[in-house]
């Protein structure tokens, strides 16, 4: 599972905005390397990608987090995927982050 921090929102989607199916999200963030994401990188290949939105401060949020692992790997094999964006994600505890996912 691949976790985004600082996600920026390209186009006309706000937070909450409930889209018409079928609409292409577009973004771009960093992973917890710091490495730059966009979107486009994120969903090619897979034919649904899920986005697990989560936050270093919520425990069922980091308890799902194994869980969510092993669905992905399932998935893998239908050629589906799940990313998650920690949603509170800043240089003070993106090792919580870190830990949080390892």
């Amino acid at each position: 599972m691949d976790i985004l921090n600082g996600v920026t929102l390209n186009g006309p989607h706000r937070p909450f905005e409930v889209a018409p199916v079928g609409t292409k999200l577009s973004f771009e963030t960093t992973d917890l390397q710091g490495n730059a994401v966009s979107s486009e990188d994120l969903f090619a290949g897979h034919k649904v990608t899920m986005i697990n939105l989560w936050a270093t401060w919520c425990t069922f949020c980091k308890q799902e987090l194994p869980e969510l692992e092993e669905l992905n790997k399932e998935l893998a094999e239908k050629d589906c995927q799940i990313i998650g964006i920690c949603t509170d994600l800043d240089d003070d505890n993106v090792h919580q982050a870190i830990k949080a996912v390892e």
